[in-house]
């Protein structure tokens, strides 16, 4: 059931032409969002008020609020929550004024045509979809490329591809499409705003009491190299694509080690004892040359 009444942007929107806002926040159980009878509840304009289910909470960052599920997941993110009346000219549709619960007689008379009034800008809301994809370019001219569960652990990425300026148009469309192939096979339906939420909190428990027995693992597995086995080895490795192999290859190999639900590891936990791997390898031997 609902927890308590909030306000929420009248505007929001899912990033999809085809995906309903009101769907999604329906479904994600957010009562009375689009109820025409309380936009004006909260006295506040461009907001509504709504039910949020337990545990549920608007959080401020910044200039902008989020709204948090239960497990303290973004949801939606709230633009121009604080933003002053800005434009000089603000243009009234009918379906504005009988929102305002006014005849259009009354308003032409209260605000003569061709008076200058202020625009204040609409606050709006962006819902999130649980997965989502980030990316990063360095001076280097790397390209990283992830997708990113709702607490901010990386599902399956390829970092520090280097990428040249003859090779951008063919290799970075290439280097999307094997995430969003590798995505679309190990998490069918992300694209839907409903679906995962609740997949990685689990996730999210077992990793936080794993943090010491991954850099274990990662310090096992180099214990009795010689130098030169950690220089092949950091070769091996590599960096950008061949990196990404090595810690999918890597996921079969530490079924022995970490028990899982479905015997192998989620790649971020596979990734996570690379890193420990490359940081005892740096310091070891230094760090690689590419």
């Amino acid at each position: 059931m609902p927890d308590y009444w909030n306000n929420l942007p009248k505007a929001a929107y899912t990033g999809r032409e085809n995906v309903s806002a009101a769907a999604v926040l329906a479904a994600w159980g957010i009562a009375d969002w689009g109820n025409r009878e309380r936009f004006y509840e909260g006295n506040y304009v461009g907001w509504c008020m709504v039910h949020l289910p337990v545990g549920w909470m608007l959080s401020l960052e910044g200039h902008n609020f989020y709204l948090l599920d239960q497990h303290g997941q973004v949801r939606g993110e709230i633009y121009d929550a604080f933003e002053r009346p800005k434009g000089d000219v603000i243009i009234i549709t009918d379906e504005d004024i009988e929102e305002a619960g006014i005849s259009k007689a009354e308003w032409e008379e209260a605000f003569p045509p061709g008076e200058v009034r202020k625009e204040p800008e609409k606050p709006r809301m962006e819902l999130r979809t649980a997965i989502r994809f980030k990316t990063s370019f360095t001076l280097g001219n790397t390209y990283s490329f992830w997708a990113e569960n709702p607490l901010g652990q990386q599902i399956f990425s390829i970092s520090d591809e280097p990428v040249t300026d003859e090779e951008y148009n063919e290799k970075i469309p290439r280097l999307r499409k094997r995430v969003f192939d590798w995505m679309g096979e190990h998490y069918p339906g992300w694209e839907d705003h409903t679906t995962y939420w609740d997949a990685f909190v689990e996730t999210d428990k077992r990793w936080s009491g794993m943090k010491d027995a991954i850099a274990a693992a990662a310090y096992g597995m180099l214990a009795d190299k010689s130098d030169d086995d950690l220089r092949t080895l950091q070769a091996h490795m590599g960096r950008g694509e061949k990196y990404t192999d090595y810690v999918a290859a890597l996921q079969s190999e530490l079924s022995s080690i970490f028990a899982w639900p479905d015997d192998t590891p989620p790649f971020c936990i596979a990734a996570h004892v690379a890193w420990h791997m490359k940081l005892e390898m740096d310091q070891r031997i230094g760090r690689a040359r590419y």
